[in-house]
């Protein structure tokens, strides 16, 4: 009769942390989408960014994902607020253009 010896790292069961996955690759995936396909998926990224940093802070989460998890929110940051700008500017310009532009004489 062989037995296997159980290999024991001196942590009980009941002592173990079960942390949840990293999304890390996720939410680079969609930092980097919403460059090229919708920068709604910046506001995504950003959104599920900090949670899961919150999550990691609390070490209730894989740490391993944290560098990937911050640049996806930078990403979708810098998109989002990119966006928010430029249709700010051409909402300016077009009221500009509504209100400069000279009426003609009828």
């Amino acid at each position: 009769m062989s037995s296997t010896p159980e290999i024991s790292d001196g942590i009980g069961d009941s002592e173990r942390v079960h942390l949840s996955p990293h999304r890390g690759v996720m939410i680079l995936c969609f930092g980097i989408l919403s460059w090229f396909l919708c920068p709604i998926f910046g506001v995504v990224a950003w959104v599920m960014a900090n949670g899961d940093l919150r999550q990691m802070e609390a070490g209730t989460m894989d740490m391993s994902g944290k560098d990937m998890t911050k640049t996806g929110k930078i990403l979708g940051m810098v998109n989002v607020i990119l966006v928010i700008g430029v249709l700010f500017l051409i909402l300016l310009f077009m009221l500009l253009m509504v209100f400069l532009t000279p009426t003609l004489p009828a």
